[in-house]
């Protein structure tokens, strides 16, 4: 069993999990509560499928990372500007778009009600918005990915060692800061970049299959039990997509455009969801969903620009 996952299944299950993450807080901030206990699929969307969002986000990003470093090793200073431009500046970049905002709906606290130390904070680190802790962890795997591949590189075993030892410190702080919720996804990152390594190898599948398994049968001891089940059930779709992806090709071509613009959703759906929560005559989901494809649409046109005029600047 060989495991393959082609450009094209990785852009569908980019636009997949943003889909989950966007219909999960929709689910969980706009719809009542009393028809949400009706509809078994809500409960589900409710309790499961941000989680498993953020889970194949995660393990795409750290496959998808090695799988470049297999290719094209970048130095030190060509690894932090990709991630500067491509994660964390856009980011940066909706967060201030939003102090904007803040400052004409009603019921929000101001930006410019608060000193500037928070709002620096604000602005550069927490980016005023709960759901942004995925970025801030993000950014965090990057730092462990990096570190890896150079120790990787000397020392193989060392940096197998590495990674496990700081994904297990990076799961503490992630747990003491954000919750254990925002942690049961973090393992998956690491799980992506050794798939990539060793993918080529016959017993590779197997064997992350059986490290998923114990890696459930673990969580059932190391956190309660509901959000034990929530990490059983985003490493079970991990290894469907795997056993899946092994057995034969698979390659579903979604538009291109719609996986560059699924980073952007993460960023932006729930400050439209900040917006409408206030507002009852916009809680129709067909409204959700147009608000935040316009917003998404104008975003990514406004980040491209930004990037190009840089490009074209770096050139000259």
């Amino acid at each position: 069993m060989k495991f393959t996952l082609t450009k094209n299944t990785t852009n569908a299950l980019k636009v997949f999990s943003a889909l989950l993450v966007m219909v999960h807080h929709y689910v969980l901030f706009i719809m009542p509560p009393d028809v949400v206990i009706s509809s078994w699929i809500l409960r589900g969307l409710e309790g499961q499928a941000g989680v498993l969002g953020v889970a194949i986000f995660f393990f795409l990003s750290g496959y998808g990372l090695m799988e470049s470093e297999k290719h094209t090793h970048l130095s030190f200073k060509e690894f932090t500007e990709r991630r500067f431009f491509k994660v964390y500046l856009p980011v940066v970049l909706v967060t201030a778009i939003w102090m904007v905002v803040c400052e004409f709906v009603p019921g929000f606290t101001h930006p410019s009600d608060e000193s500037v130390g928070r709002i620096v904070w604000g602005l550069l680190f927490s980016f005023n918005d709960a759901v942004m802790w995925f970025v801030r962890v993000l950014i965090g795997l990057y730092v462990i990915f990096y570190l890896f591949v150079l120790i990787y590189k000397r020392n193989p075993k060392g940096g197998l060692v590495f990674l496990v030892t700081a994904t297990v410190g990076l799961i503490v702080v992630v747990v003491l800061h954000f919750g254990e919720f925002a942690a049961i996804s973090v393992p998956l990152f690491p799980f992506g970049m050794v798939l990539s390594i060793y993918r080529d190898k016959r017993a590779t599948v197997p064997v992350m299959l059986g490290f998923l398994v114990v890696l459930a049968v673990s969580y059932y001891y190391l956190y309660y039990l509901g959000l034990a089940v929530h990490a059983s059930v985003n490493f079970l779709i991990i290894a469907l997509i795997m056993v899946i992806c092994s057995l034969r090709r698979i390659d579903i071509a979604v538009p291109a455009v719609l996986a560059l613009l699924s980073y952007d959703v993460y960023l932006i759906h729930n400050k439209v969801i900040m917006v409408i929560s206030g507002q009852p005559h916009l809680h129709h989901f067909r409204i959700y969903l147009l608000i935040t494809a316009i917003c998404t649409l104008l975003f990514f046109f406004l980040r491209t620009r930004l990037s190009c005029k840089k490009k074209s600047k770096s050139v000259v």
